[in-house]
């Protein structure tokens, strides 16, 4: 017992360890493994690797960002004081490389240019997804930040945000805005997917 506990320690401490040597011998990026940071939840990225491997792979190519080694763990995720966040549950992840800074829009930019990427806010909406909702308010657009001059206490986080419609990356505040200027600035209105 006493030799398997040591074993145990040993294995948990090498992992990492072991995680970054296969990682940095050999050139695999975060978009090509088979799931994003939770278990068994596939990313968008690596479906797009196994349908488009050639596009996406010259794309990572010439992306140059640093990237930092998160080791994973156990977490609980959820809360009993938010309905939209219950039911508490333990979530492992494994671990994963993540960019050091932001994507800025220009290297969002870059990405959209050369695989031709459309953002969810960008999208058109499926009626059928909606039922029952009026369909000239099935627009692309996302949630803008919109502070209002009086706040009725802090537990409603919807009072400071407002969907408008045509909202997205290129777009921040609406059809009217433009990234110009905030080339650098962290890109916006991207989905999880």
């Amino acid at each position: 017992m006493l030799i398997h506990n040591y074993s145990m320690v040993f294995l948990k401490k090498l992992t990492p360890l072991l995680l970054t040597f296969f990682f940095l011998s050999e050139q695999v990026y975060a978009q090509e493994l088979p799931s994003c940071c939770t278990e068994n939840i596939v990313s968008r990225a690596s479906l797009l690797t196994k349908h488009d491997r050639t596009t996406l792979k010259s794309f990572i190519a010439k992306d140059s960002t640093k990237m930092i080694l998160i080791y994973g763990g156990t977490f609980a995720m959820g809360s009993s004081r938010f309905p939209d966040a219950q039911v508490t549950r333990q979530v492992t992840l494994s671990p994963y490389w993540i960019d050091m800074y932001e994507v800025s829009n220009l290297q969002f930019a870059r990405f959209v240019d050369e695989t031709g990427y459309i953002t969810v806010a960008e999208r058109a909406l499926n009626i059928d997804d909606f039922p029952g909702v009026d369909h000239t308010l099935l627009v692309p657009g996302s949630a803008v930040f919109s502070p209002s001059e009086t706040t009725t206490g802090l537990q409603n986080h919807l009072q400071w945000w407002q969907f408008v419609p045509a909202a997205s990356w290129r777009h921040p505040e609406g059809p009217k805005s433009t990234i110009i200027g905030r080339e650098n600035h962290p890109v916006v209105h991207v989905a999880y997917e």
